[in-house]
């Protein structure tokens, strides 16, 4: 039977292939920066399997998280109106914060065929052959593009015009495992589906891969498979995205030109309870979370949560459940072609201020205890 892992000879072939694509004539310069991109993210794959990611951060000071935490402050490439709504989002959803609770998993330790075969279940369930028959097609029929990885971030690497996929997912000992590949099966079916798929370059980009992770926890409670493991699941899901709100409203709110030793970075810290509320008392391993959330686009992730919630509470409540997939994948399909703002407002109208965040207050009251 043949087993789940990368071909790293194949993996190198391609990256050479993307570097000679980068010359071609017929793309923009947007497309060429996309590729660029793609390149570097090939690169740090090869690369952990060479080097895992705690020997990595091993190597970094504390100085070079505290230099890495304020480029990412004083960086920003958003236009005006992202930005307008990217701080009253923060700003409100900062209010909903609240201590870290903690979360415990069980280790159930799925072998990789467990974990596919559980999130194809989900998939046949609540979206259909059509999606599940994507999903197969990498997931069960090109087990050398899949690579299961204790050291490597979960990912889905894309080969522009060809579309060929390459899915990295974290094997976490715990149902976190099954939770990743339906987050990046959702990437996948984006993936074939949208006439361009390049690198995200829209604040709508994970909405497709939320999504999916929605439903499988869902499917995981309705057939009452790790019922509380599930439970957590959804809880972290929110409290993470809330956290991610607080902690950009911090970074955009204090003057980050006093952050000029770790002593000042405690001082912030401190002073807006950043240790109480991530659970995290370390100075060092704080930066590190705050640069790993900064590295993964938070607003992106955020805001794309809110409107995957408003879609998940959509399918919850309408009976024609295949009516809200088709909507689902119209959306997607759009993402990128119609402006954000414009295309969230398909989902919900009230896209900046969520109706005081209705949909969130539902499932935190649910699922959060305080």
């Amino acid at each position: 039977m043949e087993k789940y892992g990368f071909n790293l000879q194949e993996l190198r072939s391609k990256k050479e292939k993307l570097e000679s694509l980068v010359y071609s004539t017929d793309l923009t310069d947007d497309e060429a920066e996309d590729i660029l991109n793609l390149i570097t993210m090939y690169d740090s794959v090869l690369d952990n399997f060479v080097h895992s990611d705690d020997e990595i951060r091993d190597e970094m000071s504390k100085e070079s998280l505290l230099s890495d935490f304020k480029d990412f402050v004083t960086y920003d490439d958003y236009n005006d109106e992202h930005i307008i709504v990217r701080n009253k989002l923060c700003l409100l959803l900062s209010k909903l914060v609240s201590r870290k609770n903690s979360y415990s998993f069980d280790e159930l330790n799925l072998t990789d065929s467990e974990a596919v075969e559980l999130v194809g279940d989900m998939i046949k369930s609540k979206l259909g052959m059509n999606h599940y028959n994507i999903y197969k097609s990498l997931f069960l029929n090109d087990k050398s593009h899949v690579q299961f990885s204790n050291s490597i971030s979960s990912a889905l690497l894309v080969i522009p015009n060809t579309k060929e996929s390459f899915a990295i997912i974290h094997d976490h000992p715990d149902i976190a495992k099954a939770s990743d590949l339906a987050h990046e099966a959702g990437h996948l079916f984006s993936s074939k589906i949208s006439s361009s798929y390049m690198l995200p370059n829209s604040i709508l980009d994970e909405v497709e891969s939320i999504f999916y992770e929605l439903l499988f926890i869902d499917f995981l409670l309705e057939e009452k498979i790790y019922p509380e493991d599930s439970k957590n699941l959804f809880s972290e899901l929110i409290t993470s995205s809330i956290q991610r709100a607080y902690i950009l409203n911090v970074e955009f709110s204090y003057p980050m030109y006093k952050l000029n030793s770790i002593r000042d970075f405690k001082t912030m810290a401190n002073k807006y309870d950043l240790y109480n509320i991530t659970g995290i008392f370390n100075s060092k391993d704080l930066l590190e979370w705050i640069n790993i959330y900064n590295d993964e686009n938070p607003f992106m992730y955020v805001y794309s949560f809110l409107i995957a919630l408003e879609l998940y509470d959509q399918y919850k409540i309408n009976r024609n459940k295949k009516s809200v997939v088709s909507k689902y994948e119209k959306f997607i399909s759009q993402v990128g072609t119609i402006p954000d703002f414009k295309l969230a407002s398909c989902i919900s109208r009230d896209y900046v201020g969520f109706d005081r965040f209705k949909t969130l207050r539902k499932y935190r009251s649910k699922f959060i205890k305080e």
